[in-house]
């Protein structure tokens, strides 16, 4: 969404972004940036935020929505302006209340149940549907195949122009969110540890954190690694950049994705991508120009994982990368993919334009009580937050 943004806009494909900017950091935010500091300051006047507190983070869903609502609202759209929610059900929430003016573009962004159940819940109010995968959108087709016409395969896209190749050497990278669910996280040493065994010199950049980061911290202590794997935690996108430019080898140890940013992002760094087989780089696989660029293992072969990435190391010679490069740049390219988002919503609309204005009366509704309620729901949550801290300090304290 933030790559989109900022590439539309550079491209005078005006695009407008709304969001909100806590008062105080959300208790859920962990080490992560806000989203807002990821745009570019260029587009200010493109940008609608309103600061929230608690009440919108521990709250109700429907209060939640009620504030992007009015976000929405307050950027005054051109008619059948499209409008494209992120993956939080508020979101949602507010483009289908904003259905009877603006197409509503829901994006389905991994191979995961929640993105079926919201489709099944907003079903009457989207217009639009784009899939980030063919695994995706078959899925979707299936259970829904009265949308064919309406859906497109199309992964986001990352600005390529923005990634380089240094000088590579034995360096593997991870990124992502360190968990055992979804990302298998308790794969990665494992596989590191094989190949290890053979290529001393080996070194394994992680980024990212999660509920697995203490287990994963700890083994690499128990396992004296702390010369080999270094875990970086969330950093800065040019700090990321930089190491995916010197390093040989990107490993994705996924049990399900979409279509992998960090995925993209390092082929258009010029790194060897070994990853599982899921949804996203299945649709690379026989390209010709994956030759050389991605190896796929399947799910939990550790073995098979630290097999492929020893034959990428085994090469000495001075490699650029350019056979991911390649890969990345004809198939990621944000503006690329921009443009046929575009051409696609345009298309669909244009054939469907009746029907926008047909639900006005069907436009999502919220409730009159959703702000007492979320008041009183934030406020019972936030004390259950703190007592668990309390218990959970003096628990370590003895």
């Amino acid at each position: 969404m933030v790559n989109a943004f900022n590439a539309m806009n550079e491209n005078s494909q005006e695009a407008i972004f709304v969001s909100v900017m806590a008062r105080k950091k959300f208790i859920s935010a962990g080490s992560r940036p806000p989203v807002l500091s990821l745009l570019n300051e260029k587009w200010s006047k493109r940008i609608f935020k309103k600061n929230v507190g608690t009440e919108f983070e521990l709250g109700t869903m429907e209060y939640r929505a009620s504030v992007y609502h009015k976000l929405i609202l307050s950027a005054d759209l051109d008619e059948h302006a499209p409008i494209v929610p992120s993956d939080d059900e508020a979101c949602w929430m507010a483009a289908a209340a904003c259905s009877a003016k603006h197409p509503m573009v829901a994006i389905l962004h991994a191979d995961e149940e929640v993105y079926f159940q919201l489709v099944n819940r907003y079903k009457k109010f989207i217009s639009v549907y784009i899939c980030v995968s063919k695994r995706i959108l078959n899925s979707l087709l299936q259970r829904h195949p009265e949308v064919n016409g309406k859906s497109l395969a199309l992964p986001c896209g990352i600005p390529v122009e923005d990634f380089y190749s240094g000088i590579k050497d034995n360096t593997i990278a991870w990124i992502g969110r360190l968990s055992m669910y979804q990302k298998r996280a308790e794969d990665i040493i494992p596989i590191f540890r094989k190949v290890i065994s053979e290529f001393a010199d080996v070194k394994l950049n992680v980024f990212g954190d999660g509920e697995y980061s203490s287990d994963f911290n700890s083994h690499i202590v128990e396992l004296k690694l702390e010369n080999s794997i270094y875990n970086h935690g969330w950093i800065g996108a040019a700090e990321i950049r930089a190491a995916l430019g010197k390093s040989k080898v990107f490993l994705q140890t996924s049990e399900f994705e979409g279509t992998s940013v960090a995925m993209m992002e390092a082929l258009a760094s010029g790194c060897v991508v070994i990853s599982t087989r899921v949804s996203g780089i299945e649709d690379l696989e026989h390209l010709p120009e994956s030759d050389g660029a991605i190896y796929l293992y399947e799910i939990g072969n550790t073995e098979q994982a630290a097999e492929l990435i020893k034959s990428v190391l085994i090469h000495t010679e001075d490699w650029s990368g350019q056979k991911p490069k390649l890969l990345g740049s004809l198939y990621f390219d944000i503006n690329k993919n921009n443009s046929h988002l575009i051409d696609f919503i345009n298309k669909v609309v244009h054939i469907n334009h009746s029907s926008i204005g047909s639900k006005k009366n069907d436009a999502y509704r919220f409730g009159y009580w959703h702000v007492p309620a979320s008041l009183i729901l934030s406020s019972v949550r936030w004390v259950k937050w703190k007592i668990k801290n309390v218990v959970l300090k003096n628990y370590r304290m003895t």
